[in-house]
């Protein structure tokens, strides 16, 4: 009987890895590129809310040397989910209603 010990990643798209981990910093391995050169798909290999796990992640990540072509890394920030329409309406109704603060002029 043949036993996986270590499967390959999935592969997923930039939204989807986005929309997965909205929010926070994402480290991936691109397999292909766009029509106009954008990140298209790729493995994620970390995400965290902190930057710092990333840039430390990718210092463990095998590098190009000048004469082979290595993989190519993206990092980015994944947007915050959209609000649901309550959420919305709540946060307008929170601002519209809110009292003016006094301006502090600095001593």
């Amino acid at each position: 009987m043949t036993r996986i010990v270590n499967p390959l990643p999935p592969t997923l798209s930039v939204q989807e890895a986005a929309r997965r981990y909205a929010g926070e910093w994402l480290l991936m391995r691109i397999l292909s590129f766009s029509a106009s050169g954008d990140p298209a798909d790729g493995v994620l290999l970390a995400h965290s809310p902190q930057r710092r796990v990333i840039s430390q992640s990718l210092t463990k990540q095998p590098v190009r040397s000048e004469n082979t072509a290595g993989p190519s890394y993206y990092i980015f920030r994944a947007p915050e989910e959209p609000l649901s329409d309550e959420r919305f309406e709540a946060a307008a109704n929170r601002l519209l209603h809110a009292q003016p603060q006094p301006a502090s002029h600095g001593a």
